[in-house]
């Protein structure tokens, strides 16, 4: 099936918060409509990127545990198009695991090992946590 349409971030954030109580309603329809497969909807990894962050900074300071179970429910969904999607679980078990990490860090890492790369370029000496790729600094002699 086509997707109808491309799923925004506050879309997503309406239906994990339950803060606006209609348009959260109509998220959690959206949602219950893509579970049944009656939909499929697109997004792409920066709307997960700003759910993560708005989700688990400031305001709603959510735990990293919580953020990545719902996040991680939702694009489970086989509703859900969201290219690479499979690499998110072992994203969200870093993440969570290792504090230390920022959700970019964590994705990063995730990404360079299933791209089959064993080296993260960076200066960032905390980029560790994934078994068979090392941090290096430049240059590369």
């Amino acid at each position: 099936m086509k997707p109808v349409g491309f799923l925004d971030t506050n879309i997503v954030l309406r239906h994990i918060l339950q803060d606006y109580p209609e348009q959260a309603t109509a998220c959690s329809q959206l949602f219950a409509e893509v579970e049944a497969g009656r939909y499929v909807v697109q997004t792409l990894d920066t709307v997960i990127f700003e759910c993560v962050f708005t989700l688990s900074t400031g305001r709603y300071g959510m735990p990293r545990d919580v953020v990545a179970r719902a996040l991680g429910l939702l694009i489970s969904l086989p509703g859900i198009f969201l290219p690479g999607k499979e690499i998110y679980p072992e994203v969200f078990d870093l993440w969570v695991a290792a504090r230390r990490l920022s959700f970019a860090d964590a994705y990063h890492l995730v990404a360079a090992k299933n791209l089959g790369l064993h080296t993260i370029i960076s200066f960032d000496k905390g980029l560790r946590g994934v078994e068979g790729v090392k941090r290096v600094e430049p240059p590369l002699s």
